[in-house]
């Protein structure tokens, strides 16, 4: 299954703040999710405290997103992606 995604300007505002090494993470992250967002590496999980999903580009990298429809999931929109500490 193929996931669309949509990027807030916040998550690129963020993202440019980021090292180029983790600028590059993310994208490849991003690419991997478009084409299988249930990838082992991505660390694909439903956070409990906003109903927000997050995944992974690094050991100490995070992406929030939600599902622009939780049932079909065909499209998730990005809003936040840093350190660990930025998604708490």
């Amino acid at each position: 299954m193929t996931v669309r995604l949509g990027i807030t300007p916040e998550f690129l505002a963020q993202l440019v703040r980021l090292s180029k090494a983790d600028q590059k993470r993310v994208i490849k992250a991003l690419r991997l999710f478009e084409q299988d967002p249930g990838h082992p590496s991505l660390r694909l999980k439903k956070r409990r405290s906003d109903g927000l999903w997050e995944i992974s580009f690094s050991k100490s990298g995070r992406m929030l997103f939600q599902w622009e429809d939780e049932r079909t999931r065909r499209r998730a929109v990005f809003l936040a992606v840093g350190k660990h500490k930025i998604v708490e």
